[in-house]
């Protein structure tokens, strides 16, 4: 192949980016307009992964990374959708697994990497604690003890380790956000258990329980990048120098700052 023919190649495959960039900007558009006129919650979660799933690949890997860019930007219409994209366990339920490792290898080929690593588990660093608590009761009891736990039995079974039981006592009525923070930001908290937080629409969406998560050394790396964007500039100086957070967030919280800054400039 000659220097022509491959510039010819170049261009064609340029304008094929312009193209799919266009048309999932307009799409993406319409998802949110559409997403916000449901009131239920997840239904907007059910909407968005089967719009996403019926995407081609590359439109959806596109996608996604516009997802993070807005977010990134301060478009606060994009936030649900980011939340939403950290949950790599639903989407695997939505759209089967074979679908999320398609979308990491398209996301890879593009060059994707902040929206990758929504997609991608990583070691905290931080070792397993294998004396944790092993509870005698049968997990299928455990999970119904969380759903009608009393305040007497909550510090309890917020110190499970199974994740089935932890969901659950999420959604307990009466758990408090301040039981949810001392488990947000336990060192003894396993990074099963911050995920699980970290999933919850309840209390993901409250600033101080992101905080205390991004706070923890073991929370899972790629849940902590995607919460990045949604902190004050005041706490990503704060994380930015927290020597215990591992390097990739640091450098994060620091590449965020200078982008509001930049863009506070212009």
């Amino acid at each position: 192949m000659d220097q022509d023919q491959l510039l010819e190649l170049s261009e064609k495959s340029q304008a094929l980016e312009a193209s799919i960039c266009q048309q999932v900007g307009g799409d993406l558009e319409e998802i949110v307009r559409d997403l916000a006129a449901l009131g239920d919650p997840w239904l907007r979660t059910q909407g968005f992964r089967e719009r996403l799933g019926k995407m081609p690949l590359p439109y959806a890997a596109e996608a996604i990374e516009l997802v993070c860019r807005k977010v990134r930007e301060g478009d606060p219409r994009y936030e649900g959708l980011l939340l939403d994209l950290l949950d790599r366990e639903g989407w695997s339920s939505a759209l089967g697994e074979t679908w999320v490792q398609n979308i990491q290898a398209e996301l890879s080929k593009r060059g994707c990497l902040e929206a990758l690593r929504l997609f991608q588990d990583e070691e905290t660093g931080e070792p397993r604690d294998e004396e944790g608590i092993r509870p005698e009761e049968p997990l299928g009891l455990r999970v119904s003890l969380a759903r009608r736990a009393s305040s007497r039995l909550l510090e309890r079974l917020l110190a499970d380790p199974h994740p089935r039981v932890i969901k659950t006592l999420l959604g307990n009525p009466r758990l408090t956000e301040a039981e949810v923070l001392n488990v947000a930001s336990s060192r003894r908290s396993s990074p099963e258990t911050l995920e699980t937080i970290a999933r919850d629409k309840r209390w993901i969406s409250r600033y101080r329980v992101k905080l205390a998560l991004l706070n923890n050394p073991r929370t899972p790396c790629r849940i902590s990048l995607g919460l990045l964007p949604f902190l004050m500039e005041q706490d990503l100086r704060e994380l930015a120098g927290f020597s215990a957070l591992p390097s990739k967030i640091r450098e994060k919280a620091h590449s965020l700052i200078e982008d509001r800054r930049t863009r506070a400039i212009l």
